[in-house]
């Protein structure tokens, strides 16, 4: 903003604090880039198919691509996004049905208490989300998450690591990346 950079390319979370100042021109470019939430495969509740599952339908990715990614992509349920659809398989995928999500965790036997929280036994659905630190776009779609999760009676508590390792890809969402250019 003081007139330094020729170009940068920024979250898309900022390019909208960014379009409409002037002397800058925004340019957005189709990639294949994707973002990932990535679930842990291990422990007493991400460790259950039916829970990663029920986290997949409740999860919004539209409002993540509209909110966290200020628009600036597509949902995507896999690591193929649609900018490559020779490679892209449509019925691969997780649409949004909440109301699957909680037959799912039923049927696993994951009960709601009276406060809405689930649990099987006495282990409660509740569990940490790594993201990496710094990150601004991973910080809130582990947020996101969290929020969608609560719906469904889960837990998930986002939580910032020196490195966000996780192993089980989920809410994933292509963008086009935004570069910016000094017009001068």
């Amino acid at each position: 903003r003081e007139g330094r950079v020729d170009g940068t390319a920024l979250p898309a979370g900022m390019l909208k604090t960014w379009t409409k100042t002037d002397p800058y021109r925004t340019i957005t470019d189709h990639g294949a880039e994707f973002r990932a939430v990535r679930l842990p495969m291990r422990g007493p509740v991400t460790g259950d198919l039916a829970v990663r599952q029920a986290l997949n339908y409740a999860v919004d990715r539209k409002a993540m691509v509209d909110s966290v990614l200020a628009g600036a992509g597509s949902a995507a349920s896999t690591p193929v996004t649609d900018v490559l659809p020779e490679f892209l398989e449509p019925s691969a995928g997780y649409s949004l049905d909440q109301t699957k999500a909680r037959e799912l965790l039923d049927q696993a036997g994951w009960m709601p208490g009276a406060d809405g929280q689930r649990a099987r036994g006495r282990t409660a659905a509740t569990f940490p989300l790594d993201y990496a630190e710094g990150d601004t776009t991973a910080r809130d779609l582990a947020a996101a998450v969290a929020r969608d999760a609560k719906t469904i009676g889960i837990t998930v508590t986002p939580r910032a690591t020196a490195r966000g390792v996780t192993v089980m890809p989920m809410a994933l969402a292509s963008t086009r990346a935004p570069f910016n250019a000094a017009s001068r």
